[in-house]
Protein backbone atom coordinates (compact mmCIF):
# COMPACT_ATOMS: atom_id res chain seq x y z
CA UNK A 1 0.00 0.00 0.00
CA UNK A 2 2.79 2.42 0.91
CA UNK A 3 4.62 1.80 -2.39
CA UNK A 4 1.41 2.49 -4.29
CA UNK A 5 0.92 5.79 -2.46
CA UNK A 6 4.51 6.86 -3.20
CA UNK A 7 4.09 5.96 -6.90
CA UNK A 8 0.84 7.96 -7.06
CA UNK A 9 2.44 11.01 -5.44
CA UNK A 10 5.43 10.75 -7.77
CA UNK A 11 3.10 10.54 -10.80
CA UNK A 12 1.18 13.65 -9.65
CA UNK A 13 4.41 15.65 -9.10
CA UNK A 14 5.75 14.53 -12.49
CA UNK A 15 2.50 15.59 -14.18
CA UNK A 16 2.62 19.02 -12.53
CA UNK A 17 6.21 19.65 -13.69
CA UNK A 18 5.40 18.36 -17.16
CA UNK A 19 2.58 20.85 -17.77
CA UNK A 20 3.97 23.90 -15.96
CA UNK A 21 5.85 26.48 -18.06
CA UNK A 22 9.57 26.58 -17.37
CA UNK A 23 10.52 28.99 -14.63
CA UNK A 24 13.43 30.45 -16.63
CA UNK A 25 11.12 31.86 -19.34
CA UNK A 26 10.49 35.49 -18.47
CA UNK A 27 8.78 38.32 -20.25
CA UNK A 28 11.09 40.87 -21.86
CA UNK A 29 10.35 44.45 -20.87
CA UNK A 30 11.09 47.38 -23.16
CA UNK A 31 12.32 50.80 -22.18
CA UNK A 32 11.03 53.90 -23.90
CA UNK A 33 13.14 54.38 -27.00
CA UNK A 34 14.83 57.48 -28.22
CA UNK A 35 13.22 59.60 -30.89
CA UNK A 36 14.10 58.35 -34.36
CA UNK A 37 16.72 60.15 -36.41
CA UNK A 38 15.46 60.75 -39.95
CA UNK A 39 18.16 60.27 -42.58
CA UNK A 40 17.23 62.27 -45.68
CA UNK A 41 18.44 65.36 -47.53
CA UNK A 42 20.46 67.29 -44.90
CA UNK A 43 21.07 64.44 -42.44
CA UNK A 44 22.97 61.74 -44.27
CA UNK A 45 24.77 59.87 -41.47
CA UNK A 46 24.02 58.65 -37.98
CA UNK A 47 26.75 57.41 -35.64
CA UNK A 48 25.81 55.29 -32.63
CA UNK A 49 27.16 52.75 -30.18
CA UNK A 50 25.91 49.20 -30.54
CA UNK A 51 27.08 46.36 -28.34
CA UNK A 52 30.31 48.19 -27.47
CA UNK A 53 31.12 49.08 -31.08
CA UNK A 54 30.77 52.37 -32.94
CA UNK A 55 28.58 51.95 -36.03
CA UNK A 56 27.40 54.31 -38.75
CA UNK A 57 24.25 54.47 -40.87
CA UNK A 58 24.71 56.33 -44.16
CA UNK A 59 21.92 57.34 -46.53
CA UNK A 60 23.26 56.96 -50.06
CA UNK A 61 22.32 58.93 -53.18
CA UNK A 62 20.86 55.82 -54.81
CA UNK A 63 18.28 55.43 -52.00
CA UNK A 64 19.98 52.65 -50.05
CA UNK A 65 20.95 52.82 -46.39
CA UNK A 66 24.32 51.34 -45.46
CA UNK A 67 25.33 50.05 -42.03
CA UNK A 68 29.08 50.11 -41.54
CA UNK A 69 31.61 50.37 -38.76
CA UNK A 70 32.20 54.02 -37.82
CA UNK A 71 35.71 53.85 -39.29
CA UNK A 72 34.23 52.44 -42.56
CA UNK A 73 36.47 49.35 -42.44
CA UNK A 74 33.51 46.92 -42.23
CA UNK A 75 30.39 47.04 -44.40
CA UNK A 76 27.71 45.09 -42.49
CA UNK A 77 24.36 45.54 -44.22
CA UNK A 78 22.61 47.49 -46.96
CA UNK A 79 18.91 48.28 -46.75
CA UNK A 80 17.06 48.65 -50.05
CA UNK A 81 13.44 49.88 -50.28
CA UNK A 82 11.15 47.06 -51.35
CA UNK A 83 8.95 48.98 -53.80
CA UNK A 84 11.76 49.55 -56.30
CA UNK A 85 11.74 53.35 -56.04
CA UNK A 86 15.24 54.42 -55.22
CA UNK A 87 14.92 58.22 -55.26
CA UNK A 88 13.56 60.32 -52.41
CA UNK A 89 13.72 57.58 -49.79
CA UNK A 90 14.06 58.61 -46.15
CA UNK A 91 15.00 56.36 -43.25
CA UNK A 92 13.91 56.75 -39.62
CA UNK A 93 16.46 54.98 -37.39
CA UNK A 94 16.08 54.49 -33.64
CA UNK A 95 17.37 52.17 -30.94
CA UNK A 96 14.94 50.07 -28.89
CA UNK A 97 16.19 48.90 -25.50
CA UNK A 98 15.07 45.84 -23.54
CA UNK A 99 15.25 45.45 -19.78
CA UNK A 100 15.36 41.72 -19.13
CA UNK A 101 17.76 40.70 -20.63
CA UNK A 102 19.44 43.99 -21.45
CA UNK A 103 19.66 44.15 -25.24
CA UNK A 104 19.49 46.80 -27.94
CA UNK A 105 17.59 46.47 -31.20
CA UNK A 106 17.61 49.00 -34.01
CA UNK A 107 14.36 49.83 -35.81
CA UNK A 108 14.56 51.19 -39.35
CA UNK A 109 11.50 52.51 -41.20
CA UNK A 110 11.83 53.63 -44.83
CA UNK A 111 9.35 55.88 -46.59
CA UNK A 112 9.15 57.64 -49.93
CA UNK A 113 7.19 60.51 -51.41
CA UNK A 114 5.25 63.49 -50.08
CA UNK A 115 2.77 61.24 -48.27
CA UNK A 116 5.49 59.08 -46.67
CA UNK A 117 4.50 55.78 -48.29
CA UNK A 118 6.12 52.98 -46.32
CA UNK A 119 8.70 51.15 -48.42
CA UNK A 120 10.65 49.18 -45.85
CA UNK A 121 10.80 48.03 -42.24
CA UNK A 122 13.69 46.32 -40.49
CA UNK A 123 14.34 45.36 -36.86
CA UNK A 124 17.95 44.35 -36.24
Amino acid sequence: MEKRLIKTIFAIVAAIFTFLPPTFAQETGFLESEKATFLYMDTKTLDMDYDGEKIRFTSMRDGTLRLTSANLKHDYLSFIPYDGKMGGVGYAVRPIYTIFPGMTFIEIIADVGAHAKNCGYWLI
